[in-house]
């Protein structure tokens, strides 16, 4: 079970069919993602303290899919970026969730 407005039932059922743990793996992901952003963005947008995922796209990425939540999240994929902090995992939930695909 979720509480996510954002994630979805369909989503959660995806998820465990390509063999992610919502409950183990979504936590990883956060921890991951922020620590991501914090390591490409301007320290004045740095994510300082621990988010759920509906708190990563209301306060930092401008309630995604929205226009603008699209253009962060490209933006900070574009160019160099230290993806190697990034596991399998947390790729795979990238993708599905904001369709950012990474090697």
């Amino acid at each position: 079970m979720h509480d996510s407005t954002f994630i979805t039932e369909d989503d959660i059922l995806y998820f465990k069919n390509n063999n992610i743990d919502y409950n183990v793996d979504m936590p990883i992901f956060l921890k991951e993602i922020r620590a991501y952003f914090n390591a490409t963005w301007e320290k004045q947008y740095y994510i300082e303290k621990e988010v759920t995922i509906d708190e990563l796209n209301s306060r930092y990425l401008e309630n995604y899919p929205s226009t603008g939540g699209k253009h962060i999240i490209d933006d900070s994929f574009t160019g160099s970026c230290p993806t190697e902090m990034l596991s399998h995992k947390s790729k795979f939930i990238l993708k599905t969730l904001y369709d950012i695909h990474l090697r």
